[in-house]
């Protein structure tokens, strides 16, 4: 087993990448899928059925979410964003049913789509690849462990910077200056769901954020002051 510090080493909404020998040997043996935004690739259908239920998907480009349906009205999804080079259904890898989410694509995206079974067998005879993806899986959980110990008990502003952090963490591009370019551009709503919040809620906060130079959107995605993030990280509950 790898060092623990490694394995649990996460950032909240945000799956970590999986490691690049797995991907390339599980993409060598999936189907590929072209999802258009809205798409479904995994979960329950209007037929009642599960979709993938037992197969596993990577992103190879594009941007997936990971949606949990509520009773809430006023908040009835909440997501977590799936980057490229990432793996979905570690839960069902583990031999965990998962019945309650769905994944569908939030931009256009390419995956490629493998059976459990057969992901299994490719790996039987490589141990270190299949401890490997299994520490993978667990790294998965524990994200989202922290994700929801964040959403339920953090105030909307603290959810919002330790986002805007783990997106930086995860893609950030350092434009020097404390600054950090994230190459992707969120809607109010999106923002909304992520947080698990209202949409009314995040547009009161993000213009006071974006005129106290918190962030500033650009062409095709945002700009982060880290600094700022960090403080209002530590400011609130």
């Amino acid at each position: 087993m790898s060092d623990n510090s490694k394995l649990y080493s996460h950032t909240p909404w945000l799956i970590p990448e999986i490691e690049e020998e797995v991907f390339e040997l599980a993409r060598k043996k999936s189907t590929k899928f072209h999802l258009k935004s809205s798409e479904i690739i995994f979960g329950r259908q209007n037929t009642g059925e599960i979709k993938n239920r037992d197969c596993v998907i990577f992103v190879e480009n594009g941007l997936l979410c990971q949606a949990i349906h509520t009773d809430d009205v006023n908040k009835p999804t909440a997501i977590s964003i799936t980057l490229p080079r990432r793996m979905l259904n570690y839960c069902g890898y583990l031999g965990m049913a998962v019945t309650s989410e769905t994944v569908y694509a939030l931009r256009e995206s390419d995956v490629f789509v493998i059976s459990i079974e057969s992901l299994k067998k490719q790996l039987e005879n490589n141990h270190r690849l299949s401890e490997a993806i299994i520490n993978y899986c667990v790294k998965c959980v524990a994200s989202d462990y922290e994700t929801f110990a964040c959403m339920f008990t953090k105030m909307t502003e603290k959810r919002l910077a330790i986002f805007f952090l783990s997106l930086a963490k995860s893609i950030g591009i350092n434009n020097g200056n404390n600054y950090y370019f994230i190459p992707i551009d969120f809607s109010y709503q999106e923002l909304s769901q992520v947080m698990y919040s209202t949409t009314k809620t995040i547009e009161r906060i993000v213009p006071i954020w974006k005129r106290k130079g918190v962030l500033d959107f650009s062409r095709g995605g945002m700009n982060l002051n880290m600094s700022e993030l960090n403080i209002l990280k530590n400011k609130y509950k």
